[in-house]
């Protein structure tokens, strides 16, 4: 009897060989930023739709001058590629690629943004950067990375009028809207007086200003002082945002970025990283083996499939997942019997089912399983 094995896609993507060694960034335009968006951030984990944005367009050039598209690669950012938005501009192809004793001086008059100020009050915002769309999550948390650099570092830590940025979430089992721009395992959001480097804290006049949020993060800060290739003073390490979610259910999503007070000469950035929106409940890695071999085929009588389910969310939290059973191969008759769901404990990330075909003396070629995660 022969099974056909769960068969594994493999993809590369293949690059030019162009090798970037500093920040490199290319406009958005209004006919191109659906795509955009799409082509960094869509998967077949999360449905997007609905994109907008508001900013700085100029008709005449038809660009946007604020979002685009970056490549990072071989720089410092710690993020390749994908998506930044400033409250400055971005200066193609290098303009925020520049060595970091520039000062990201673009005198951007554009309004700012209410929801923004909300987070600086009694300070307002200037130059507002923000992208919105709605998404339909498959699993039941979202997640991607992310890095938010400034000019304002180090020397305008705790300032009442520092750059702003926010990740906000609305939905589904979310009161309100919901900041997940946090520092990990807070409630802290994250920005130049909550995550920055207290050794460099003796050069702001503003440390003892009572507007820090906290000096106990130094861990995720990035200092870019001596940097050639990346024009902002400092940085956070690579961040990730999440937000639980009810599958299959409607949200939106909103990231604003903006210059606090009246300082456009320092202005700040946040870059998206590219294929790192996601919300994947549960990863099934399949492995057939039989005589210390890989097959990609199941034989009667000989060998054994396992089924590796690693889940990677909400790890914290006991999970049952439902497991539907199909194919030509009938559950518990021509195999070991699969169970219809598995289930984690609290703080377990993998599981195993094996597979093991009855050996009937019966042809049953080319006959095949299907587990899927229902």
């Amino acid at each position: 009897m022969t099974f056909k094995h769960l068969y594994i896609f493999l993809s590369v993507i293949f690059f030019s060989n162009v090798s970037f060694g500093q920040l490199y960034t290319e406009y958005s335009s209004p006919t191109s930023l659906d795509s955009m968006v799409l082509r960094m951030f869509s998967s077949p984990n999360v449905h997007i739709y609905n994109i907008s944005f508001t900013g700085d367009y100029n008709s005449y050039t038809n660009e946007i001058y604020d979002i685009g598209y970056f490549n990072s690669l071989n720089s410092t950012v710690g993020i390749d590629s994908g998506i930044v938005l400033t409250g400055g501009w971005l200066e193609p192809p290098f303009g925020l690629g520049k060595p970091s004793y520039n000062e990201t001086n673009y005198w951007k008059f554009t309004p700012g943004d209410a929801i923004l100020d909300s987070i600086i009050y009694p300070s307002t915002t200037l130059g507002a950067a923000v992208l919105e769309f709605d998404f339909v999550p498959i699993g039941d948390t979202l997640k991607f990375n992310y890095v938010f650099a400034s000019d304002e570092y180090p020397n305008q830590i705790c300032h009442i009028d520092n750059d702003v940025f926010a990740f906000h979430v609305s939905g589904p089992g979310i009161s309100g809207i919901k900041n997940i721009a946090l520092i990990p395992n807070t409630s802290i959001p994250v920005g130049n007086n909550s995550i920055n480097d207290t050794s460099f804290a003796v050069y702001s006049i503003f440390i003892n200003s009572g507007n820090c949020q906290s000096l106990d993060y130094p861990q995720y800060y990035v200092d870019h002082g001596q940097d050639s290739v990346f024009i902002f003073n400092g940085s956070t390490t690579v961040l990730t945002a999440k937000v639980a979610t009810i599958p299959c259910e409607t949200y939106h999503l909103r990231f604003a970025i903006a210059n606090g007070g009246d300082d456009t000469d320092e202005s700040p950035a946040v870059f998206l990283e590219a294929n790192s929106f996601n919300s994947e409940p549960l990863k099934i890695i399949p492995s057939v083996l039989y005589g210390g071999f890989i097959d990609s085929l199941l034989y009667e009588g000989c060998g054994f499939a396992k089924l590796i389910f690693r889940r990677t969310y909400n790890i914290q939290q006991p999970k049952t997942y439902n497991l539907i059973i199909s194919g030509t191969a009938q559950n518990g008759v021509d195999y070991s019997g699969i169970p219809n769901q598995i289930t984690f404990s609290a703080g377990q990330m993998y599981d195993t089912l094996t597979i093991t075909p009855v050996f009937d003396n019966l042809p049953d070629d080319n006959e095949t399983i299907i587990v899927t995660i229902g």
